[in-house]
């Protein structure tokens, strides 16, 4: 999910988890309903345009990842832990109403990459 290693907390790992079971068990609208739901969504539900671009987002998506294994493999180590590694200019995205994981994220990636640049857009980046 995401960033490889990144210390996501047990509620949002177990919410994630909740919400692919749901598609797989019931159906994949169940699913999307639980993703409106998610933790951290405050400020994209505060402003209106925000509000529906990512309702257009979880409306458009598949539901593919929720109802397949994902196969992509784990790095060894994870990306998050060698971030110190990147010696390639880096310019960090970020929407001034992203999620708060996305900005947690965001705000890590330029603590420990070397030289990163971060970027705030007026509208959410997801």
């Amino acid at each position: 999910m995401g960033l490889g290693g990144y210390p996501w907390s047990v509620a949002i790992r177990d919410f994630v988890a909740a919400i692919f079971a749901a598609a797989r068990e019931q159906d994949v609208e169940v699913g999307r309903v639980l993703w409106l739901q998610a933790l951290g969504h405050e400020t994209i539900y505060a402003h209106a345009e925000a509000e529906v671009l990512f309702l257009r987002i979880v409306v458009d998506y598949s539901g593919w990842l929720g109802l397949n294994e994902d196969s992509g493999a784990e790095l060894a180590p994870p990306a998050f832990s060698r971030l110190e590694e990147i010696h390639t200019p880096t310019l960090v995205l970020v929407g001034q109403l992203d999620n708060r994981g996305c900005c947690k994220i965001s705000d890590e990636l330029c603590r420990r990459i070397p030289g990163a640049e971060k970027k705030c857009c007026r509208a959410s980046v997801i």
